[in-house]
């Protein structure tokens, strides 16, 4: 996961050179923004413009209780001492791959604080038959979102996914998270002991997750292998959902449509499952089963959904047709057929699209 980091100091020259190290050695790890004004920086944060941490010399930065929840504080200091006035200290005159580990390990109460205080939205998508654009349109939303200033995350589970197709940048593949989830589950056996090491597992998943410096969008690549994401269970999934609000505000999921445990597991805990048609004979048919079959499985005792329901059509042309919704279900929109332009070209056309903000 991409620190937001904000450096405070009134001495430009040592913030620039600071900033210059960090953007050519971390650029993938780390984003640094300049104040040299404490004015500045409040402005900057009653806009709601993100900082995961803040390190600010003692003569440049007093009010500490201005700071919003969330941020992570620390003095910039001449020297090495443990803390000052109640807050954590950062000797500045260090090297600064010393001051970047530093950094990570204040970054880690990022990860626990949201864990106490933050939820995650989660946004699940699947497609009603495979190839129509589920993926391109799940990785519109997660570019619409953090377009919209939403520390968003988009996570591929299908079992020949990809996130490299639109992003030039991508985390460690779902093949690693897994293995990284399934080891903390074995370490973490019994649930209070699970609760107590959950920063754990978001510190070590934020260091899988890398954001793509064009689209703002954090992810990690898709399975290695397609047999590989057949080893996923609900356990896993569950404990990936558990650690997201570690992570970001926000998370794009895009599923195979296989009904099954781990599908289930999903549709339970998201807020806004997204069901992707094309308007085909054949993706209508196989629509109409769907929604039918989550009908039956929401009528029962466990019912299936906690959010709402919502249809996208993707690949839309003169020859498509939309099928008539059920009351618990809504139409989002229409992606029109783009013919012969790549998934990117789509995504770039869609980020200006307000049809995304009709899902929950």
């Amino acid at each position: 996961m991409l620190i937001r980091l904000g450096i405070l100091d009134t001495d430009s020259r040592y913030v620039n050179k600071l900033a210059d190290y960090f953007g050519l050695h971390y650029n993938r790890e780390i984003e640094v923004r300049q104040f040299t004004d404490s004015r500045a920086l409040l402005d900057s944060l009653n806009r709601h413009e993100r900082l995961d941490v803040l390190l600010a010399s003692p003569d440049a930065f007093a009010d500490t209780g201005a700071l919003p929840a969330g941020v992570v504080f620390a003095y910039l200091t001449e020297d090495a001492r443990g803390e000052m006035g109640g807050f954590p200290t950062v000797c500045k005159y260090q090297r600064a791959d010393a001051l970047f580990r530093a950094v990570e390990g204040l970054a880690v109460n990022v990860a626990s604080g949201k864990n106490a205080e933050g939820s995650c939205r989660l946004i699940l998508f699947v497609g009603a038959v495979g190839g129509i654009g589920c993926s391109t349109a799940a990785l519109s939303c997660a570019v619409r979102l953090a377009a919209q200033g939403t520390e968003t995350m988009y996570i591929n589970l299908q079992s020949h996914g990809r996130t490299d197709s639109v992003f030039s940048v991508v985390g460690a593949p779902m093949t690693k998270v897994l293995y990284e989830i399934k080891s903390w589950l074995q370490l973490n056996k019994k649930e209070e002991k699970a609760k107590e090491n959950l920063s754990k597992l978001q510190t070590k998943l934020r260091g899988l997750a890398k954001a793509d410096p064009e689209y703002k969008v954090s992810s990690f690549g898709g399975f290695d292998l397609p047999l590989e994401a057949m080893d996923m269970n609900p356990d896993d999934i569950n404990a990936l959902f558990k650690a997201l609000p570690g992570m970001c505000s926000c998370c794009v999921l895009d599923m195979d449509s296989v009904f099954g445990p781990l599908l289930f597991t999903a549709m339970e805990k998201a807020d806004e499952v997204v069901i992707v048609g094309d308007g085909s004979v054949r993706g209508n048919l196989c629509l109409g089963k769907i929604l039918e079959s989550i009908n039956i499985l929401n009528n029962t005792d466990k019912p299936i959904l906690r959010g709402g329901l919502g249809v996208l059509y993707s690949h839309f042309g003169s020859s498509a047709s939309q099928i008539a919704l059920p009351a618990y279900a809504k139409l989002i929109g229409t992606i029109p057929n783009y013919a012969g332009a790549d998934e990117k070209r789509i995504v770039d056309e869609l980020i200006g699209s307000s049809m995304f903000d009709e899902i929950g």
